[in-house]
């Protein structure tokens, strides 16, 4: 496949039939204008973080000006992780860490 570069526009265009397309279409960072960078570090702190994260806490931490902005982020990087998990099924062995099931019980 053979292409070039429109860089005013930020597409790349196919030689033979002309189709235009930017790298990040059919994706959750589609028409964003936050920077990827920011994407990638609020990715990384949804991820990692034991006790999960806010919205409002990944507005603080990344320093984005709109809590709107920082709801959108979050709710279509959990979007996208519910997507994938949802191919893959569980089967075999398998261990948890640090994980309970049922009630806890009560100390009479």
């Amino acid at each position: 496949m053979k292409y070039y570069s429109l860089p005013k526009r930020k597409l790349y265009q196919c030689k033979k039939c002309g189709y235009q397309s930017s790298i990040t279409a059919n994706t959750i960072f589609h028409r964003t204008r936050t920077p990827l960078r920011k994407w990638f570090w609020a990715i990384y702190l949804l991820t990692n973080n034991k006790n999960g994260i806010s919205a409002l806490q990944l507005q603080k931490q990344l320093s984005i000006k709109s809590y709107q902005t920082a709801w959108t982020m979050f709710h279509k990087i959990r979007s996208a992780m519910i997507k994938r998990n949802k191919r893959y099924k569980l089967s075999g062995l398998i261990e948890l860490d640090e994980a309970y099931f049922g009630q806890k019980k009560t100390v009479r």
